[in-house]
Parts: C-alpha cells; structure tokens; sequence
C-alpha cells in the first residue's frame, strides 16, 4: 500500500534513518519518525505499534552529496 507522506514532513523530527539504497542518481531512506499524538493525524494513516511514523523518502537525479561543512 502506497500512501503520501508529504504533508507529515515534520514529524519526522527526532528520527532516525533506518535504510539508505542508492543507485547512480538516486538515494532512498527509510526514515522514522518521533512519536505522533493520534489527534495529528488527519487522514486514515496506519501507524507502526509503537506510534510512529515511518516512511521511505525517493531522490532522484541527485549530483552530488555533501556532509558537514562540506561545499
């Protein structure tokens, strides 16, 4: 079941990633996020048993990757 995430972007504050695949030009994480209060949740979306949100975030067409105070 495919289900759109987007509009919980920030709840996936105080997270963690789970997964990174890559290809050439592509990265996937599976992110978790911080606990959800049930009240936020404005649509029929199934949360894992702990109360989290979990989600898998698609890049495509990605250049280049920097990490820290890279440039």
């Amino acid at each position: 079941m495919e289900i759109d995430i987007s509009k919980y972007g920030s709840y996936f504050h105080d997270g963690r990633i789970l997964e990174m695949e890559h290809g050439i030009k592509s990265i996937v994480f599976a992110l978790e996020g911080a606990e959800l209060d049930p009240d936020d949740i404005v649509d029929d979306l199934p949360l894992s048993t702990d109360d989290r949100l979990r989600g898998r975030l698609h890049l495509d067409h990605v250049s280049k990757i920097l990490l820290g105070d890279s440039e």
